[in-house]
């Protein structure tokens, strides 16, 4: 079995004393494709709060001319 060779071991050590000293950046990429996903999850919604609402409203209508 080979042991990794020098450059591999200073490699690892600058690798894990950067990781020491500075933390990770997380980062989220939002793509087009999850644009018009969220777009068209909010559309529907909206179309849903629409929908719900007349018809609460036509319900009180009709029950208000009973």
């Amino acid at each position: 079995m080979k042991l990794p060779r020098l450059p591999k071991k200073l490699r690892v050590m600058v690798g894990w004393t950067l990781d020491l000293l500075f933390a990770k950046d997380i980062e989220q990429m939002l793509t087009l494709r999850d644009v018009e996903a969220l777009s068209d999850m909010a559309r529907r919604i909206r179309t849903r709060a629409k929908q719900g609402t007349s018809g609460t409203a036509s319900a009180l209508d009709s029950s208000a001319r009973d």
